[in-house]
């Protein structure tokens, strides 16, 4: 066995949520968890850390046929036109997640139906009245499914907790096993390692700047 302590710095706006990569051995225990607020006007936060980059609302999978940004939507009788930020990759017939969309009822899996252009495409989901894209969710992102979904836990979350505003999180005697859940093959079982931190801050404001530090310890396999 071995421990594995890495310090990740991050800067992110008030009242916004973030996806951060934390380094960490691909199978094994988390031991340790400090998190500091190092600038700005103290604020508290959650925090949520998943062992699969795509459980946070801020992120998509890393092992998908396709994900991205959506920019805009409108209604195409009666159902949602999607606009992305780039070109696309989809077809007719594709299920996607749609992720952090202010329109709750958005954020479910849709049944692509037709497409329009290379960064439009149309949904089974009805239109409504969905909220306009901005504060509090800047950014919309859809994905595909993974390319082995039945790897998938029932949960990804490792570990949730509150940063109480001017004050740090210390956690100092987890013991929470937990493997990567990004890997979908034996290639990426090697390649992919991390955790991921999903932060979520409180209050209004200018952006603040923060550190967590994370010990894992390794798991050796008999």
């Amino acid at each position: 066995m071995s421990i594995y302590t890495k310090t990740v710095e991050f800067s992110i706006a008030a009242g916004t949520v973030k996806c951060i990569e934390l380094p960490a051995v691909p199978r094994g225990s988390v031991k340790r968890l400090v998190i500091t607020q190092v600038s700005g006007t103290a604020i508290g936060a959650t925090v949520k850390i998943n062992d699969r980059k795509g459980a946070s609302v801020a992120a998509n999978d890393i092992e998908v046929k396709d994900a991205g940004e959506i920019t805009a939507y409108a209604d195409v009788s009666g159902s949602v036109r999607f606009t992305t930020a780039a070109p696309h990759a989809l077809n007719p017939g594709d299920t996607i997640a749609i992720k952090n969309c202010p329109n709750a009822l958005f954020n479910t899996t849709h049944t692509v139906t037709s497409i329009v252009s290379d960064t439009q495409f149309v949904t089974n989901v009805a239109y409504g009245t969905p909220t306009a894209i901005g504060t509090p969710n800047p950014k919309v992102l859809y994905q595909t499914t993974p390319f082995l979904p039945t790897q998938k836990p029932v949960t990804h979350l490792i570990y949730s907790g509150t940063v109480v505003s001017g004050t740090d999180l210390a956690v100092l005697n987890l013991d929470i096993p937990y493997e990567n859940r990004d890997n979908q093959s034996s290639v990426s079982r090697i390649r992919n390692t991390a955790l991921w931190l999903e932060f979520t801050t409180t209050g209004s404001g200018a952006a603040s700047t923060w550190q967590v530090s994370l010990t894992t310890e390794s798991l050796k396999l008999i």
